[in-house]
């Protein structure tokens, strides 16, 4: 999208942070769009947090949870798992801070019987345990490859869950030309996306 923007000057800032938080940077004012995952169990409650809060959600995709692992992980060779082919496994979750409430967190964990936990609060760290342990953590399945260069491959789980993903505007603000440019990018590429 960066390339594509032909204004003389603009001031872009891409965030990546907790679902709470982006959330109230939208309502803020300090963002004008953010997008989150919702698990489905959590979608009635999301909306009346967002509705309270003059946000809008827009789902753009809805996608089935993938286990993701480093492309040689013992799990590798199936092409769908079960929760409990992973319980002998560490977990990774997002440290969700002060705000780690279950319908707040991306990570679909239907197994209680996590014996094996790692709280990370950024990507590249998570990127890092992934590479070098046996851990995984569960997500979205949505990972460019250039982002690890192949070494994170995503298998998916069998759930009956599953993530509604789209984008937040403040219902009392206009959206900008550049917003609404990134929407439609953004738009186009889900289509490329398999869905749940």
């Amino acid at each position: 999208m960066i390339n594509s923007v032909e204004d003389e000057s603009y001031n872009i800032s891409l965030i990546e942070t907790k679902t709470y938080d982006v959330i109230n940077q939208v309502e803020s004012g300090y963002c004008d769009i953010g997008i989150i995952a919702i698990k489905n169990i959590d979608f009635d409650i999301i909306k009346r947090i967002l509705f309270s809060k003059k946000l809008n959600f827009t789902s753009i995709l809805k996608t089935s949870p993938h286990v993701f692992v480093r492309k040689d992980h013992p799990v590798c060779s199936n092409h769908i798992l079960t929760y409990s082919e992973l319980v002998k496994y560490p977990f990774i979750s997002y440290e969700q801070g002060k705000h780690n409430i279950s319908f707040f967190t991306e990570e679909i964990m239907e197994n209680s019987d996590v014996k094996k936990h790692i709280e990370i609060s950024d990507r590249a760290s998570l990127m890092n345990v992934l590479m070098t342990t046996d851990s995984y953590t569960i997500g979205t399945g949505i990972m460019p490859s250039a982002l690890n260069e192949g070494k994170i491959v995503s298998i998916p789980i069998k759930s009956n869950l599953f993530y509604n993903i789209g984008y937040i505007l403040h219902t009392d603000r206009k959206c900008s030309d550049l917003t609404a440019y990134f929407i439609e990018m953004l738009e186009s590429l889900v289509m490329t996306v398999p869905k749940a």
